[in-house]
């Protein structure tokens, strides 16, 4: 199964992941990430990457790391994380990124809180 990504607009055009790169991404042990996420369209984009506590443009992490797209292509990858990995969700008001809101943000939730994944939410710093 492979991942797709699209962004469109006067932003970089991400990645996209694939189910090997998404393997790669997630360590045996429990760890840290930072998610970042947007809308395309109608679509959901991710990014999940190993904690880095660098504040980087939307851009530039979309050009450094692969994105996946969809909800459910991302909670796929977040099921494949170990219990007691911790998830950052940054936005720190970095144009571009955005928070999905209503049924999407409470399946993400949801699903976090049955493996035992400690998310979140990074608005301000």
């Amino acid at each position: 199964m492979a991942f797709t990504a699209g962004c469109g607009g006067e932003f970089a055009q991400p990645r996209s992941m694939t189910q090997a790169d998404a393997t790669r991404l997630i360590s045996r042990t429990p760890g840290t990430y930072e998610l970042y996420s947007w809308k395309t369209g109608e679509a959901w984009d991710f990014i999940l990457v190993s904690g880095t506590s660098r504040l980087s443009s939307f851009d530039e992490i979309i050009a450094t790391y692969k994105s996946i797209t969809g909800v459910d292509g991302f909670l796929q990858v977040l099921d494949a994380l170990p219990r007691g990995t911790t998830i950052f969700w940054n936005l720190r008001e970095i144009e571009g990124f955005a928070f999905p809101d209503g049924d999407v943000l409470q399946r993400i939730e949801d699903a976090a809180d049955g493996r035992s994944i400690n998310l979140q939410a990074i608005q301000r710093l």
